[in-house]
């Protein structure tokens, strides 16, 4: 084929390997996360036949409360060398300029990468580049080949995964693009071994990533917002709900009634919601789903919030916090701190809202990419750096009202939870 399909919008580029010239140790980086491992007391088969980052998670749940702490130790060891790589990193030819033409032809760009944030930063510092998103390690839940790392850079760049090139120098880009459906393009190592793809056949395979530009198309598309099918509307009361009229007379300050007046209920049961963060790096976990609230009032029906689910009959609010979390954000929650029990609009809804934060053990986290309702309900996790959040918040784009509430009660009490956590 002389051009990729037309109908592309969004660009995803791993960094290292790809965008970036970087000579990264990962025998002395394996190294040391066994020697920490051994210290440890790590039973060896949650060492073996994986991915050094994957290896930590696989690792750190056997050690129970002390999970945390290894793989706070382990992320050390690992972060120190890749900054010691990025110093001397710098992109390949050609790429600062082919970044700026794609954008200039409209195109929205992504890096994301396994590396992490200081080793990244550190590179763009002393050869700035072009893109629109940067997802690093700290970003997200699992990386890739996670499917949310790269829908987490799909959802930044607000385009969908069909309209959308995943390029990297590994098979571990070519199998996440080809797990959220994007197209793939592979880039020739610099051995010039193209085998190791084997496990992964790219779409389109370079020898040389700035060639991309001449394989797309003149100008990016126009971005196809994503779509909602209406099959029915109908007004509804059963179990789920019920809303009732109620015609009723007030007594005054004064002792007389108020003339008579009309009210409308909408009763429901009580929720419950949670927003976890992880003292060691002051990131919150939020999660990104559908809600046809927003929907009816024309704005963006995804909305970044808590996790939250509504409390059945016989289950405490607490039980059902933790059941959410374990459905919607695969983690595991230490301590719930009650922030508040809530009505969540007392003019017209009986629903109170209890509210919770807690701390989690990222390295200890049991399930990739959200628990069990993440793909079925169309849930995208993201961990967020607390001020990142807070900015959110003042900028309008977290508009979930027990979302705003936990996320200040957190920054509210930031040293406490970070001594408390730390203990």
């Amino acid at each position: 084929m002389d051009r990729i399909r037309s109908g592309l919008a969004g660009l995803l580029f791993d960094f290292d390997g790809t965008l970036v010239h970087q000579t990264i140790d990962f025998e002395a980086m394996l190294a040391e996360v066994l020697a920490i491992a051994a210290e440890y007391g790590i039973d060896k088969r949650y060492l073996g036949g994986r991915y050094v980052l994957e290896m930590i998670e696989a690792a750190a749940p056997s050690l129970g409360e002390r999970g945390a702490e290894f793989a706070h130790a382990s992320r050390r060891a690992i972060e120190a060398l890749e900054v010691r790589a990025a110093e001397t990193a710098q992109p390949f030819a050609g790429v600062a300029k082919m970044l700026a033409e794609l954008r200039a032809r409209g195109y929205r760009i992504a890096i994301i990468t396994r590396n992490c944030l200081a080793a990244v930063q550190a590179v763009l510092e002393r050869h700035p580049l072009t893109y629109d998103a940067l997802l690093t390690r700290e970003d997200v839940p699992a990386v890739k080949p996670a499917p949310g790392h790269l829908y987490a850079a799909l959802d930044a760049l607000n385009v969908t995964a069909r309209q959308s090139l995943m390029a990297g120098d590994h098979p571990m880009d070519i199998l996440g693009g080809q797990r959220v459906g994007a197209l793939t393009v592979g880039i020739t190592p610099e051995n010039g071994d193209a085998g190791h793809y084997a496990s992964a056949p790219p779409d389109l395979m370079l020898t040389d990533i700035t060639e991309l530009a001449g394989w797309l198309p003149e100008r990016a598309a126009p971005v196809e917002p994503r779509r909602i099918e209406t099959i029915d509307v109908s007004t509804l009361a059963g179990d789920a709900c019920r809303l009732t009229s109620s015609q009723l007379c007030l007594e005054r300050w004064d002792g007389q009634l108020t003339p008579q007046t009309r009210h409308c209920l909408l009763e429901s049961s009580d929720s419950a919601a949670v927003v976890p963060y992880d003292a060691f790096s002051s990131r919150v976990v939020l999660i990104k789903r559908f809600r046809p609230a927003p929907l009816a009032q024309g704005d963006d029906a995804w909305l970044w919030e808590a996790i939250s689910g509504h409390i059945e009959p016989g289950v405490t609010p607490k039980e059902c916090t933790r059941a959410a979390s374990d459905q919607a954000g695969g983690y595991p929650l230490g301590e719930l701190e009650l922030v508040s029990s809530a009505y969540t609009s007392p003019g017209m809804h009986s629903e109170r809202a209890w509210i919770y934060v807690a701390p989690i053990a990222v390295g200890a986290r049991h399930s990739k990419d959200g628990g069990s309702d993440a793909k079925d309900k169309d849930i995208l996790v993201r961990l967020f750096l607390l001020d990142d959040a807070l900015r959110m918040v003042a900028e309008g784009q977290i508009r979930d009202a027990k979302t705003v509430v936990a996320l200040l009660h957190i920054a509210l009490h930031r040293a406490r939870l970070i001594r408390d956590r730390g203990r």
